[in-house]
């Protein structure tokens, strides 16, 4: 069975990008208050254009709640797709994720130490991870530099019955 490259064409990326920028609209649209998308559209345009004119009753929301918080999740978003996506090359398995060297579980003990002391410290949790990430570093490299100085080549030992 041949292989075919996973590569996307140029059509499929503009439509992929046109379904982003429309789902990024549409969260803006949608809230505790439904603002109507023709006025969305008039207040985004106005903003591009560095346009000074009327954009409608709700330009003060949309320009300093909404789009600030939509443009928060999607570089959020973008961010954790990148870092999956560098722990899959880097382990070399499609199925790695954040729980497969236990980032997950030592961001979890940081929030965890931050909720039961009262700290109001918000990357504690990334120092969690972090400080869990270097720990699976160190101890694959001390595994491999053992294995390298004893010249052990097998993985496990057999278990020996008395």
């Amino acid at each position: 069975m041949k292989a075919r490259p996973e590569r996307l064409s140029l059509l499929q990326y503009l439509l992929l990008t046109a379904a982003l920028l429309a789902a990024m609209c549409l969260c803006v649209c949608l809230g505790g208050v439904n603002i109507p998308l023709r006025e969305t559209l008039a207040v985004l345009g106005t903003a591009l254009r560095r346009g000074r004119g009327a954009g409608g009753r709700f330009r003060t929301h949309h320009l300093r709640v909404r789009v600030p918080r939509v443009l928060c999740v999607a570089l959020s978003g973008a961010g954790l797709s990148l870092a999956g996506a560098c722990m899959q090359g880097l382990l070399r398995n499609p199925l790695a994720d954040g729980s497969t060297l236990g980032v997950s579980s030592g961001a979890a003990l940081g929030a965890v130490i931050a909720i039961a002391f009262g700290l109001n410290f918000p990357s504690l949790p990334f120092a969690g991870g972090r400080r869990s990430w270097r720990c699976c570093l160190h101890l694959a490299r001390w595994r491999s530099f053992w294995r390298w100085r004893t010249g052990s080549t097998t993985r496990f030992r057999p278990i020996r019955s008395s």
